[in-house]
Formats: C-alpha cells, sequence, structure tokens
C-alpha cells in the first residue's frame, strides 16, 4: 500500500464534494471539478488516470487506503445496504444527513425497523457523542456507530449502552456488526418526530390517527396537532411518521442501482436526489478524458 502525504489525501477527498458534483451535473461547470483534479494529479503524479471515471476510482482508493473519511464510510454503508433484496423490492428507504432535533444523523435506514447510524471515523472525535445520541432516542429505536475496527474498544467504553449497536469497517473495508442494537423507545419525544414532517404529512397523520381535520391558521397548526396527538399512542405516532417519511422513496432508485452509477458515487448521486437527466450528464461526463 503507498503512503501519500496528509495533503494528498485531502486533495482526494475534496473530489467527492456534493458542491463539485452539483456544478458538474446541474450547471453544467467542470472548473471546480478540474482544479481539484489538477491538485490531486500534482499531489500523486503517479496515478496517472485515462479518464474522469478513473480518477474517481484511483482517488477513491487513496482514501480507502490512508484517510477514510465521512464520506468513504457513507458510501460503504450505502453501498451494502444497495445489496440487499428487500431494497431491491421497495421496502427500505435510506436518507442521509437527518436533522433530529439539534443534531444531524449521518444514515438513516427505514424498512420494518427503523435505524439510525452515527459515523466515527478515525478523523473524528468523540466529545459530541452522547449529545448526538439522547437526539437521536428522541425518535428511534435503533441507534448504530459506526467506526474503524481499531476503534471498536474505544467506542464501546464510551457508549455505555448496551442498547446502541456498534459496526465496525474492518481491514477489508467491509461493514461488520460487533454489537446488535436493542430497541429503546423510552425517549421517544412527540414534538421531536412531529418537526422532521412537513405540512400536509402532519395533516393526514392526524387524520390517520385522531379522525380530525385540521383546518387552524398557521400561526398555531402545529401546537393544535401537537395538542392532538398527545391523546395518541406514541408508538403509533412513530410508526405513522416513518409511514410518511418512507412514502418519500428515492429518486430514480433504477439508476441509482444501475451499473453505470460508479459505487464510489452512489452515496453522492443519493444526496444529491439526482434525476433520470443528471445522471445521464453524469455518465457522459465519466466517460470524458482527463485534461493534464
Amino acid at each position: 500500500m503507498k503512503s501519500y502525504k496528509t495533503s494528498a489525501y485531502k486533495c482526494a477527498s475534496d473530489l467527492f464534494a456534493t458542491t463539485v458534483f452539483r456544478k458538474v451535473v446541474r450547471e453544467n461547470d467542470t472548473e471546480l471539478f478540474n482544479v481539484r483534479a489538477y491538485r490531486l494529479l500534482e499531489a500523486c503524479p503517479d496515478i496517472n488516470p485515462q479518464c474522469t471515471a478513473d480518477l474517481i476510482c484511483k482517488a477513491y482508493s487513496i482514501l480507502s487506503e490512508g484517510y477514510r473519511v465521512e464520506y468513504f464510510y457513507k458510501n460503504t454503508i450505502l453501498n451494502e445496504l444497495l445489496t440487499k433484496q428487500r431494497f431491491l423490492q421497495d421496502s427500505i428507504v435510506v436518507f442521509n444527513e437527518f436533522k433530529i432535533n439539534k443534531s444531524i444523523a449521518d444514515v438513516v435506514y427505514i424498512n420494518g425497523k427503523n435505524r439510525a447510524y452515527e459515523i466515527k471515523t478515525e478523523l473524528d472525535n468523540p466529545e459530541r457523542l452522547h449529545n448526538q445520541i439522547a437526539d437521536y432516542k428522541k425518535m428511534f429505536s435503533e441507534i448504530n456507530i459506526v467506526t474503524h475496527v481499531s476503534l471498536y474498544e474505544k467506542y464501546k467504553q464510551i457508549l455505555n449502552d448496551d442498547s446502541i449497536g456498534i459496526y465496525i469497517l474492518d481491514e477489508s473495508l467491509k461493514i461488520q456488526i460487533r454489537r446488535q442494537a436493542t430497541a429503546d423507545n423510552t425517549k421517544l419525544d412527540l414534538e421531536v418526530m412531529l418537526k422532521t414532517l412537513r405540512k400536509k404529512e402532519i395533516i393526514c397523520l392526524v387524520y390517520d390517527l385522531a379522525k380530525i381535520h385540521v383546518q387552524t391558521s398557521n400561526i398555531i397548526f402545529f401546537e393544535e396537532c401537537l395538542s392532538i396527538l398527545e391523546e395518541c399512542d406514541i408508538i403509533k405516532v412513530q410508526l405513522r411518521v416513518f409511514y410518511y417519511l418512507k412514502k418519500r422513496g428515492i429518486n430514480e432508485k433504477d439508476m441509482l442501482l444501475d451499473v453505470k452509477t460508479m459505487n464510489e458515487l452512489k452515496y453522492l448521486c443519493l444526496s444529491l436526489g439526482f434525476a433520470k437527466r443528471d445522471y445521464e450528464i453524469l455518465y457522459n461526463f465519466l466517460g470524458l478524458p482527463i485534461l493534464k
């Protein structure tokens, strides 16, 4: 395994920014990509890519060998979820960067169960972890930490909560479960869950559970819905919240799964919510030669 300077690893990481690919696909602007590609080629002159896809593949390989940033973990988790048969049968929905109270869950995975994943890379520190978990417990029954195998014992001690699952990225760069999460519904918070929904979804949820058509003004709408749902079983509310989140689905799932969509870019495509035309532009871009 070849070792690079930290500046070279950062150059590889910079290539996978959503800003870069948003400009390429949505604005037909490749300048930022080209600047970052040039910096990477200067820092790693030995990689010698033949086309854009080749450059991305080699940049990702550099990250995998010595600089596993959050994007690498998110993308690895997503690729493993995409291989599940139930995902192919439309029973799994994945959200990225999901806001819960004052925290943002790295990956949220909804099927028959609801799971939040918090990623702690070798480059992270754990100082906010307890606050993040406290927020996630206000909405999710199962919470998992994903970290490198070398950090398993460290996070096992830090967590001090056997209900939290721990997944590790092993030496073969596969995600493996080390400790199974157990469901904990004791901290569910109605207000926090409701704030993840859109107004129309809340109206439908209130009617589903209380058979009441909410027709109040916008000023008191949320408080009125909250008051009505406080009379309902919070587990039933949670299930209905996830029902509506799941209905949002994923843009162009078939194209996300398509072999033409590089595994190295799956998470970027998901987070940017690519439409069919976006994917077509991306495929064309990936075939372009590298200007040296």
